[in-house]
């Protein structure tokens, strides 16, 4: 599936990291530290629909942390740097309970192995997208980070992926993004000419779409032709 490629590009949130158990653990650990009953399902709810805001353009990456700050402690008249060093708290239970899914080192050593090139193409901030990788044990130096607050464009806008492109110094017929989120990461890059596969740890997809394929694990990616 990724041999033919000259660049892959991973999604990180939810493809490479399970990013929903690590924010579960971590707002329960936060939430204790507050000194208030934690509620992982609300904080989730939160975390979607001001992160949708942010993809939409409404609000900026650092707007949409103070406000679910403000929304879950109940507490709308927070400044944002007051609500942002709050954030900083969870950040750290969050980052601290991050794992990595099962083959994703194994599936991006075998990119290296082939010489190809790794990108994160993520709507994360570098600097948190790098720790995760940092304590997943994933990083790698040869891997590229294609940060949505760093290159000035949200996926699933178009010029995500160019500017992506640019940074990779690759044409979209060279290219394959690999992600869970099939408006950002594959129906975008499709749009965009780029080849994408779709990862489904949940198994939650039924139907079959002739465009891209849909795995439920990144050892499927293994050895593929």
């Amino acid at each position: 599936m990724l041999n033919s490629y000259r660049a892959v590009l991973f999604d990180l949130d939810g493809t490479l990291v399970n990013h929903s158990d690590a924010a579960r653990a971590g707002v329960i650990t936060w939430s204790r530290e507050l000194g208030i009953s934690p509620d992982p399902a609300r904080w989730l709810a939160l975390e979607q629909q001001w992160f949708l805001a942010f993809e939409r353009g409404e609000v900026t990456h650092s707007g949409q942390r103070a406000a679910r700050v403000r929304e879950y402690l109940c507490e709308p008249k927070l400044s944002e740097a007051a609500a942002l060093q709050l954030f900083d708290g969870f950040l750290h239970q969050y980052i601290a309970s991050m794992q990595p899914f099962s083959d994703a080192a194994e599936v991006l050593e075998q990119c290296f192995d082939c010489g190809q090139l790794v990108g994160i193409a993520t709507n994360g901030a570098a600097d948190l997208q790098t720790a995760k990788l940092r304590t997943t044990g994933l990083w790698d130096d040869r891997l590229i980070m294609l940060a949505a607050v760093e290159i000035g464009a949200v996926k699933p806008n178009p010029e995500f992926y160019a500017r992506a492109l640019d940074i990779m110094g690759t044409a979209p017929s060279d290219t394959i993004m690999v992600g869970d989120s099939l408006p950002n990461d594959v129906l975008a890059p499709i749009a965009a000419g780029i080849a994408a596969i779709h990862v489904d740890h949940a198994g939650t997809s039924t139907a079959a779409d002739p465009r891209y394929p849909t795995i439920r694990g990144l050892s499927e990616l293994l050895n593929a032709p």
